[in-house]
């Protein structure tokens, strides 16, 4: 089986609601999400779309920015607010980047006002005051994998356009970032100058069509499109975040693309390997991690608070050798001031014995 990067069932309810309506056994559900992710790839192959090649467009980067772009949609005379944005924002893009784009309105209640006004005070980089009215009055566009050089030029690139305020930096947890990942709907990704969106689910995959208001087209873009069902659970970036309980049937399924028997990830033993964790020692693995002086123990707790409370990614089945394994994105506080340390845990998944196994760290 190829690795299936990202399973989101955060977003969307279709493999709860089939699980529990029709009563579907776990080995019976594997079966089907592994079909469905098969159907996927096959059909963006067709279409000339790599899935192989989307990888960092679906799973955080260790070395890259991730940040959300705000504009005032009252400084823009248009009701196609984001049209107008995209208008701006796309051509400062890296011709030869891959990246999820993210969009919508910083939606919040009257209730919420303050809360969101605080947020934009506290993490907004700002370019320009602005008069603040009403959340629902300012729309974000949403980036991953963008370098530094990136980011300063579409941060650069955009201050000449009126309804730019800033930008929040969420390369690193925070509740801004948090906030975002409640209210922002994966728009496409783009792969170099090829878009690829979602379409309806009563049209063929064969057919590739722009049905969003964004001038992909008109700026040079190729359109590459396949059914919402398969975009929606396959190709959507899901921004870290805590994992919140009613959303914890998101790694479920995860676990269940991999494993025809799932044990939850809470509560499970973690082995680290003696041989294993002197390696990583030797290798200065831990240095780089910012985990000088960890003992083994300490990194067993700290991949357990991880995997507990964020997302798993790279999901594989090895069916030759009975191998199940995923990966969790560490975040570390330096024992220096300075930005946390990123780092990927691979883990082998043993439902049957309650235990999971390091098999690197990097």
């Amino acid at each position: 089986m190829d690795t299936i990067f990202t399973l989101n069932a955060r977003g969307n309810v279709f493999l709860e609601v089939v699980s529990e309506s029709f009563n579907i056994s776990q080995p019976r559900m594997m079966a089907e999400i592994q079909s469905m992710f098969r159907s996927t790839v096959r059909d963006l192959g067709k279409s000339g779309v790599d899935y192989t090649k989307l990888k960092t467009a679906l799973v955080p980067s260790l070395d890259r920015n991730e940040a959300g772009f705000i504009f005032n949609s009252t400084a823009i005379e248009s009701s196609s607010y984001g049209r107008e944005v995209m208008h701006q924002i796309l051509p400062l893009l890296d011709p030869k980047s891959t990246q999820s784009i993210l969009a919508g309105d910083l939606v919040a209640d009257s209730e919420k006002q303050e809360f969101v006004f605080n947020l934009l005070q506290e993490n907004l980089i700002l370019v320009r005051s602005f008069e603040y009215q009403h959340s629902n009055l300012l729309f974000c566009v949403y980036l991953t994998n963008i370098t530094d050089t990136s980011l300063k030029r579409i941060h650069e690139g955009l201050k000449s356009f009126p309804a730019y305020l800033g930008f929040i930096p969420t390369t690193y947890t925070s509740t801004a970032k948090s906030y975002l990942s409640t209210i922002l709907v994966n728009l496409c990704i783009k792969r170099e100058s090829v878009i690829l969106l979602a379409h309806e689910d009563d049209r063929s995959n064969d057919e590739d069509i722009n049905i969003t208001l964004y001038p992909f087209e008109d700026l040079g873009f190729q359109i590459r499109s396949i059914q919402l069902h398969d975009f929606s659970h396959f190709l959507s970036y899901k921004i870290e975040r805590p994992t919140f309980p009613e959303f914890e049937t998101d790694t479920h399924f995860s676990l269940n693309a991999i494993a025809s028997t799932v044990s939850p990830l809470a509560g499970m033993d973690i082995l680290i390997e003696d041989a294993k964790y002197d390696y990583l020692l030797k290798a200065g693995k831990l240095i780089k991690g910012g985990l000088v002086g960890a003992e083994k123990e300490q990194l067993v707790n700290l991949i357990r608070s991880k995997i507990e409370a964020s997302y798993i990614y790279n999901l594989r089945y090895m069916k030759d050798h009975d191998v199940k394994t995923f990966n969790v994105v560490l975040e570390v506080p330096r024992s220096v001031p300075g930005q946390p340390a990123r780092m990927n845990v691979a883990l082998e998944y043993k439902p049957d014995d309650r235990l999971l196994r390091m098999i690197t760290l990097y």
